[in-house]
């Protein structure tokens, strides 16, 4: 719908495979303001959209602004044109991010224009199942919703990536069905014609089922597919949160992903399970708890693997702690169990690998905006042989605005570990981060009823 007049809308989230935070708006502005029905396969350079990669995860923040109009007596109308700017990071990989603006204009009630460009910044790639690196792309269409909670397009796209310019016209359908009270059926169709580069014409469908009509059940489900000349994917996700309490929250997921090659043998499984609780006493803002158990499995006959087989159990116990105003402190512990098989040459090996870590953060608000202190960590390995990595550094923040910090630090020590640690930023040196507290009321941080940190 049109908005009347002109606003301005502000929009973070948090989404991804290890995630639970929706999307939070100000002013009245509709979520769709994030996803803009355009994560899965529209947006190119999403690292929200479906992942090979299943261990993602991104911070999206969002700034839209309708342009004010006014009718012939003077009054205000709705609002035909408007503009956005976006930026989005992956929280596992600080190198991941995704950059974008854009414009759009309603031309009658039903339908709009648009134009908007991305410039993603990405090691293994973004956007989900057709993976790219670093890539710049331009993206102009016309969209209509032929009926109530659907939507056709049909876009133009012309993508400059390390791997060569790309052009193709694609066309899609999206479409949701209120099934019962609290239950919701999406389903989505693109389908891609490449005009000029090397990639091949494509299909993608999806299909996903959401479950909200419970105060103490929430869960979703979807499946997508995607099929070109070189490869078939297949991504699945399954969520589902039982409250038990006031407190506690029983959480469950999992993310299985496969990829089938169509130019000769082999393909790709990966397949994540997390069961976990968490701990959140929703009258006092000084302790918070996670406990997490993980499985992953992977297996890989693809051409050029090294690995073709690899699972991992992880345990994890994660904590807040928060005594007073002034002081801070977050500490973790984890344990994993590696069995794996690797290709050295053409014969096969079999290996173990056990390790487990421990770490801890503390931080002084030194005065109501800087804040100062240190985090150390012990990695160490008992399996295949007895090995320790150190970590411990000091680091500084300052208070941009309520529940939003800049923090800079050094760390004279590092640690790596590709399960344990692929989600903080451990090497030794200079780092620089952002940290941001909210939830589905952030908007009201300075009511000392909603932000709990305002007590002493």
């Amino acid at each position: 719908a049109n908005t009347v007049g002109s606003s301005t809308g502000i929009c973070s989230g948090y989404s991804g495979y290890n995630g639970g935070f929706g999307v939070a708006s100000a002013n009245g502005v509709n979520d769709s303001l994030c996803n803009n029905g355009t994560r899965f396969p529209v947006a190119p350079g999403s690292l929200a959209a479906a992942s090979p990669n299943v261990d993602t995860g991104s911070i999206l923040t969002r700034v839209t602004y309708a342009l004010p109009e006014q009718d012939a007596q003077g009054k205000p109308a709705p609002s035909l044109w408007s503009i956005f700017g976006e930026a989005e990071v992956d929280v596992h990989d600080s190198q991941k991010r995704r950059v974008g603006a854009g414009t759009s204009y309603q031309f009658n009630e039903r339908s709009k224009l648009y134009v908007r460009y991305e410039n993603v910044h990405s090691v293994t790639g973004l956007s989900g199942l057709a993976t790219s690196a670093n890539t710049r792309s331009l993206v102009a269409g016309v969209s209509s919703d032929y009926a109530d909670n659907a939507q056709i397009y049909n876009e133009y796209r012309l993508n400059a990536a390390t791997t060569g310019s790309l052009a193709e016209n694609a066309f899609g359908l999206r479409h949701s069905f209120g099934i019962a009270p609290g239950l919701k059926l999406s389903t989505n169709a693109e389908f891609i014609k490449v005009l000029s580069g090397t990639a091949t014409d494509a299909v993608a469908l999806g299909v996903g089922l959401d479950y909200t009509g419970s105060d103490k059940w929430k869960s979703s489900g979807r499946v997508e597919w995607r099929r070109d000349n070189t490869a078939q994917n297949w991504v699945s996700t399954a969520k589902l949160a039982r409250k038990v309490d006031d407190t506690w929250i029983l959480l469950s997921q999992n993310y299985l992903s496969m990829t089938v090659n169509r130019t000769g043998d082999g393909q790709k499984l990966e397949d994540r399970f997390q069961l976990g609780a968490a701990y959140r006493p929703i009258d006092t803002n000084h302790m918070n708890m996670l406990v997490r158990y993980e499985l992953r499995h992977e297996q890989d006959s693809l051409p050029g693997t090294t690995q073709p087989k690899r699972q991992v159990h992880i345990a994890s116990v994660h904590g807040d702690w928060h005594p007073k105003r002034v002081w801070h402190a977050n500490a973790r512990i984890a344990t994993k169990q590696v069995k794996e098989q690797l290709l050295v040459g053409t014969n096969s090996v079999d290996d173990q690998f056990a390790a487990w870590l421990a770490g801890a953060r503390l931080m002084y608000d030194l005065t109501d905006r800087w804040s100062a202190g240190g985090m150390v960590s012990l990695l160490a390995q008992t399996k295949p042989a007895s090995a320790l990595q150190f970590g411990y550094g000091l680091e500084a923040g300052y208070a941009l605005t309520s529940n939003l910090w800049l923090n800079i630090g050094y760390t004279w020590r590092g640690l790596n570990d590709k399960d344990l640690v692929a989600s903080e930023y451990r090497n030794r040196g200079i780092f620089m981060g952002l940290r941001w507290k909210f939830d589905e009321n952030v908007f009201g941080s300075n009511n000392p009823r909603v932000n709990k940190s305002m007590e002493p």
